[in-house]
């Protein structure tokens, strides 16, 4: 199948179509806009009526920015708010299938479990400023259909936003960046304390976040802004604290405990140290 769309994400089959048919597997990959016939005609002819939208942003800059440009793009936004509370209370029962969009959510995911607990059938999309694994697992452990970063195109953004209408599932280029370093992974970590009991600095919490998605000391140091013969301090410290071999089963630890690595401890790009 050709390719579709600015960034490089990868589209899983999802649950039941909505539109009264099962939706093939698409794969999204970097460098220009060339949509199959086939998805054309999927996002075409199935598209007609406008999506109803409700959107959820913590900043009233970039939430009104967002709403604009969705509407001008034929998307029929049913509520903008800032407030969990007042989109769930803006929804209204005959207002049927819909897609919820959240604007960088941060670190605290309360407002995604409030929203798939009160909208079990809505199609929930998180954006986000960067690329974070953790939150990423976190988040469709809670019931979202998409997880987009703001590296992509306007054009893409409706693209993507559309297909998870249509029933697929949508990922970041970066998960799929980092599958083989993970496909490496060992077992036997079953063992070891949780995340949360292993003692680990702040510092060194940021540290594991990046050794989960693959990334070399070398990123690691320029991303905190610190030399990596530091990072490499950390790394042996963690190694320690937890009782693994290697950075490798370290990531495997952390990834299989991802509901007690907390998100708030992935740090900015170029980070100061804390």
């Amino acid at each position: 199948m050709k390719n579709l769309a600015g960034s490089r994400l990868a589209t899983l089959r999802g649950g039941p179509a909505r539109l009264g048919f099962e939706p093939t597997a698409i794969c999204v990959r970097d460098r220009g806009l060339a949509p199959s016939r086939t998805t054309i005609r999927l996002l075409g002819d199935n598209m007609g009526q406008k999506v109803k939208v409700a959107l959820l942003g913590y900043s009233p800059i970039s939430l009104e920015g967002l709403e604009r440009f969705l509407r001008d793009n034929e998307f029929e936004i049913c509520v903008a708010t800032r407030r969990v509370e007042e989109l769930c209370a803006g929804i209204r029962e005959d207002d049927g299938p819909i897609l919820i969009v959240v604007d960088n959510p941060g670190p605290d995911s309360s407002d995604i479990v409030t929203l798939a607990k009160h909208h079990p059938a809505a199609n929930i999309v998180v954006l986000s400023e960067r690329y974070d694994f953790i939150a990423l697992v976190t988040y469709f452990n809670q019931g979202i259909s998409g997880y987009l970063t703001k590296d992509i195109s306007s054009a893409s953004l409706l693209t993507f936003l559309k297909l998870v209408v249509l029933g697929e599932k949508v990922l970041p280029s970066s998960l799929a960046e980092a599958l083989p370093s993970r496909s490496a992974m060992s077992p036997g970590t079953g063992n070891l304390p949780p995340v949360s009991a292993a003692g680990l600095s702040t510092r060194e919490l940021q540290i594991l976040n990046y050794l989960v998605a693959g990334h070399p000391n070398k990123i690691i140091s320029r991303e905190l802004d610190i030399s990596e013969a530091t990072v490499k301090v950390h790394v042996k410290s963690i190694l320690r604290k937890t009782g693994v071999q290697n950075r490798t089963q370290a990531a495997i630890w952390a990834l299989e405990d991802h509901k007690t690595c907390p998100p708030a401890n992935v740090p900015q790009a170029n980070g100061k140290a804390i």
